[in-house]
């Protein structure tokens, strides 16, 4: 998914710059980054849909009816369908991933331009200045989209339909302001790490194929 998510996003930002050698603007890295957003929350519904609803069961939330994830999945496609059922709280996924997507990138962007040089770009930038600009995403990414995701996982883990609005309405009920961020510290404590490593490693590697294809 990752790996799909920066060629999209790759494909659009080459699509939107007007030279190849000119840097792209904020507008166009947003824009680009909201396209790749999009894809990422149509390959993520449904398997966000079977880890939910795995986890729900594992923790003895809700009655053992899946033996596995592929069990899982053709269950939700056979009694629930395609749109109510695997792809169940896409809107919401397309809430946090398209707004997220775009914060993501627009962050570590905006981080690696604020400790280039003058004059110099994100090539003069060393692993760990890579990975600090990319730990800010991961922070950025979920401390703006956090509800959108609590949301959507309370409308996976449920076998009837729920739409968002009252989804979110009934965490607002029964939990208040409060349940839309539980777990947020958590999520973000591993984010760091995780995007610090996805950012690095996908820049050192740019740079690797670069300097083979010269």
């Amino acid at each position: 998914e990752i790996a799909g998510v920066f060629a999209v996003y790759n494909r659009l930002l080459a699509s939107l710059a007007a030279t190849a050698q000119q840097h792209p603007s904020l507008r166009e890295v947003t824009l680009s980054a909201m396209g790749a957003g999009a894809f990422a929350a149509v390959v993520l519904t449904p398997v966000e849909l079977v880890k939910c609803r795995l986890q729900v069961q594992e923790l003895g939330l809700a009655p053992t009816k899946y033996t596995g994830p592929w069990d899982c999945a053709v269950q939700a496609l056979r009694l629930e369908g395609l749109r109510n059922g695997l792809f169940r709280g896409l809107g919401a996924t397309m809430l946090r991933e398209i707004p997220g997507t775009g914060m993501w990138f627009l962050a570590y962007e905006q981080a690696c331009q604020a400790m280039a040089p003058v004059g110099g770009g994100k090539a003069d930038l060393g692993p760990l200045q890579l990975m600090g600009a990319g730990a800010l995403a991961g922070v950025c990414y979920w401390t703006s989209t956090f509800p959108a995701d609590v949301v959507k996982s309370q409308q996976q883990i449920s076998t009837q339909r729920v739409d968002f609005v009252p989804a979110l309405r009934q965490i607002l009920r029964t939990r208040g302001v409060r349940g839309l961020y539980s777990g947020l510290g958590v999520t973000v404590m591993r984010a760091v790490p995780g995007n610090a490593t996805i950012f690095t490693v996908y820049e050192l590697t740019h740079r690797l194929l670069d300097r083979m294809g010269k």
